[in-house]
């Protein structure tokens, strides 16, 4: 069962271009298109834009009512429609709707509503109606009779007021009802079996009022009441009831049940009205809920859930009453998202993210621009909210820019104003280094922007103006490097925001203006790469956001708005990689290398996997499952695990590369429009300058 924290939902609404924010029922079509019935008319969605069809009384091949309860396809391609007002077809060919006559066959007057239509496996089509019986019509769509219930016979139908209507594995009808229990239909015979609820029968159904049915892959035959959940195993006669309990958090969240959808996993999604939705565990026999959080965007909308419907790519739609469509995209690619949920102190402190680490125990941390660190538990996936200011120590910036674990479990933070700041994770004391010289003009030694904790224990940071520093936690002194010894009045390469060990004795230095560097720690001396417009060999940028040394001794370097540089071990003229080749930005804001040698980078237009032996560029974006778009320099890492972490402004993402499949689904072209000098043209129509065949 996929974590509930992973399921988060988008949504289409009036905004949109949805007719009515109450979505009563869900189809796909064979082209691949999505229909909506809604209570002000019918929808029809390409995956970009909405038509919305409704009634005119001026046009009688409009749609004869805009309240829709029900939709359906048939194996013809045929699609029906069920209002309030009566059942219409829909004509592709002409895009407009015919209407059904039935009131006829149930003698009755008036309008009918109509409230389920099924097909079965001989392609009889079943309408049933609010209060005027079950019609059935055969493949060439003939009347073929008129269910209604019976007072003097106690074989037939046990109610007019139709709810639902399935078919099981072995080919049996069953037909729900509203107030009157379940119908079974005899094979071959107008003779129906009840099921209805006997108060000293625990094995019989829970209400008489049913909602809904669904039988599932494994056959078995799910009835939802407004008392709770029933299923009927294949091939046996009584029910096993599910109901809520308030001391149980695992039994569902309400009683009051609406419709119920198998996913590609076969899990069973069950929506209730005002309980959100359920997802039912068969091997734990437990339900987990789904439900609307005000402050969580990702969650459900509203938790009164009318329709779910699950479309060939595997994407869950749900269909609420007030709140629009939410739409779930398991898709297979795993991207985890964590993000601020402002009502549970358990979630991230902020979405603004800046920097990573991992301490020795597997702990994940979280820098932010706004609201300190986070320590994240991969056993509970709680945080753990860790704020610099409000203490004794008198610090006023929360904003944490770099952070570090050293040998000795402390962590060590750079911070925008309060310098260098030692925190101890057990006893969650906090002591501020500041380090002021007393030739320091500014206070670009108070901004710290990068650490790197060395094997003999000395902490290295990297400032806003200052250079480098070296720190010994032992006696607590620092020591700077100047990056400029010609003029150390010139800060053009000392604002340095990343530093990471290179070869041998070398730190690499990452600078905003003056390049790449490499720092020689035994003769203190300074080796430069920058950008020359006359080279084409050079750095193809001066200010790097991040950089890495792959397993093969390659370097690769990101820069703000110039692409990706790659410098091959032992030479000295770097490769790029920019937009021109397949990237999706030039702004590289991370950079990470996964287990199997892929590069992976982060930028302001999504996540790239790199494979230099195939040539190969696969792009990802908000719509897999990212963040945003957007992500923030520097904010990344790879943990022991082999997991890869990106951070940006809206939180970030965790995933496993390999774990990260394409979608092999591959939607249908269809032409849902075509126009000659923006005016409208239907093929076949008299006057039309295409033909039906064409």
């Amino acid at each position: 069962m996929k974590r509930l924290t992973e399921i988060k939902f988008s949504g289409l609404s009036i905004e949109d271009g949805l007719s009515n924010s109450s979505v009563s029922s869900i189809i796909q079509d064979r082209l691949g298109l999505m229909w909506f019935g809604t209570q002000d008319g019918l929808n029809r969605y390409d995956g970009y834009d909405f038509k919305i069809y409704r009634n005119d009384i001026q046009n009688k091949f409009s749609l004869i009512n805009n309240f829709v309860n029900v939709i359906c396809e048939d194996k013809a391609g045929k699609i029906w429609i069920g209002t309030d007002g009566g059942l219409n077809i829909y004509d592709r060919e002409m895009d407009n709707f015919r209407k059904t006559e039935i009131s006829d066959q149930l003698k009755t007057s008036g309008p009918v509503i109509i409230k389920t239509i099924f097909e079965d496996t001989d392609e009889r089509l079943w309408i049933g109606t609010y209060g005027s019986g079950l019609i059935c019509l055969d493949k060439e769509r003939n009347f073929v009779k008129c269910f209604k219930h019976d007072p003097e016979n106690n074989t037939s139908i046990s109610g007019d007021r139709i709810s639902s209507v399935v078919q099981d594995r072995e080919g049996t009808i069953f037909i729900g009802t509203w107030g009157k229990g379940l119908n079974k239909l005899e094979s071959g015979s107008d003779v129906f079996r009840r099921y209805i609820n006997e108060e000293d029968d625990d094995r019989s159904l829970s209400e008489n009022k049913v909602d809904s049915m669904y039988c599932d892959m494994e056959g078995n035959l799910w009835v939802g009441t407004t008392n709770g959940l029933n299923m009927m195993g294949r091939g046996e006669n009584g029910f096993n009831r599910f109901s809520h309990d308030a001391a149980d958090e695992f039994s569902l969240s309400n009683r009051l049940l609406s419709k119920m959808c198998e996913d590609k996993n076969g899990n069973l999604w069950i929506g209730t009205k005002e309980g959100g939705i359920n997802i039912y565990d068969r091997d734990k026999n437990r339900f987990y809920h789904l439900k609307n959080d005000k402050d969580n965007p990702y969650s459900l909308g509203n938790n009164s859930v009318l329709d779910i419907y699950c479309d060939r790519s595997g994407i869950i739609w749900l269909g609420t009453f007030g709140s629009g469509l939410r739409i779930y995209k398991n898709r297979s690619k795993k991207f985890y998202h964590f993000f601020e949920n402002k009502s549970d102190r358990n979630s991230l402190s902020s979405n603004k993210i800046s920097c990573f680490a991992e301490d020795k125990n597997g702990n994940l941390l979280i820098g932010t621009a706004d609201k300190g660190f986070n320590i994240l538990n991969p056993a509970d996936y709680k945080f753990k909210r860790c704020s610099l200011i409000n203490r004794d120590d008198a610090l006023t910036e929360n904003m944490i820019n770099c952070i570090e674990e050293c040998k000795n479990g402390f962590y060590w933070i750079g911070t925008s104003g309060s310098g260098l700041v030692k925190y101890d994770p057990i006893t969650d004391e906090i002591r501020n280094y500041s380090f002021k010289r007393s030739d320091d003009s500014t206070k670009n030694y108070l901004y710290i922007f990068s650490l790197y904790s060395d094997e003999e224990g000395f902490i290295w940071y990297g400032t806003a103006g200052k250079g480098i520093y070296r720190f010994d936690p032992v006696s607590e002194k620092a020591v700077q490097y100047s990056l400029n010894a010609d003029n150390a009045n010139d800060d053009s390469d000392k604002r340095i925001r990343k530093i990471l060990p290179g070869f041998k004795n070398n730190l690499l230095l990452g600078s905003t203006t003056g390049g790449l560097l490499i720092f020689d720690k035994v003769k203190k001396n300074f080796r430069r790469f920058k950008n020359n417009p006359k080279d084409p060999g050079s750095i193809s940028s001066n200010f790097i956001t991040d950089f890495l040394k792959d397993r093969q001794g390659n370097l690769w370097i990101g820069t703000y708005d110039s692409g990706l540089n790659i410098l091959p071990h032992g030479s000295k003229n770097f490769k790029k990689i920019s937009t021109k080749d397949g990237l999706p930005n030039n702004t590289i804001n991370g950079i990470l290398e996964d287990d199997s040698g892929n590069i992976w980078i982060s930028s302001n237009k999504g996540i790239s996997k790199i494979n230099l032996e195939k040539n190969k560029i696969i792009n990802y974006d908000v719509r897999d499952g990212l963040q945003s778009n957007e992500f923030n320099p520097w904010a990344c890492i790879k943990m022991k695990n082999g997991d890869l972490v990106f951070g940006g402004i809206n939180g970030f993402n965790i995933f496993r590369a390999d774990e990260i499949n394409d979608n092999k689904y591959v939607p249908e072209i269809i032409i849902t429009d075509f126009k000659i000098f923006n005016k409208e043209v239907i093929p076949g129509v008299a006057g039309s300058p295409l033909s039906k065949d064409r």
